[in-house]
């Protein structure tokens, strides 16, 4: 089932789950989701990634890719990265990294690296993002 219906449907459910809630109840430090910029302008997908009884932890989807984040080579841009982050700090949330580096999410510079076997570069990316991870806390 894909991902907009199910948290579709749970969202629009008087019933709720209280995933992370159980989680923890069953000796599980978490329970999280996924979480993707574009969605969180839809008010019951948006709701549910703020409910903290369903989700103790979120996870960027894809506003910390590289093609988001560094655009051009050089050129950092955070605003998109910061979404999900400020939300889980907001919430009290655990934040953990998702891939960073994509092979059809690259900046087009990057993709270069990639077509002429030079990951290093990349991998070196992943690394150093990884490590910061921004906003996490």
């Amino acid at each position: 089932m894909h991902k907009t219906t199910l948290l579709g449907l749970l969202a629009s459910s008087p019933v709720s789950a209280q995933l992370h809630s159980l989680a923890q109840a069953a000796g599980l430090k978490y329970f999280g989701s996924a979480v993707d910029n574009g969605y969180l302008s839809d008010a019951p997908y948006s709701k549910l990634a703020d409910d903290v009884e369903e989700f103790g932890q979120l996870v960027p989807e894809n506003g910390q890719k590289w093609e988001t984040v560094e655009p051009k080579q050089g050129d950092f841009v955070y605003t998109t990265a910061d979404v999900v982050p400020d939300l889980a700090k907001k919430n009290g949330q655990i934040l953990r990294c998702h891939a960073l580096t994509w092979h059809s999410q690259l900046p087009t510079w990057g993709e270069l690296y990639y077509m002429f076997g030079l990951g290093c570069y990349a991998n070196g990316y992943s690394f150093f993002w990884c490590f910061l991870c921004r906003g996490a806390y």
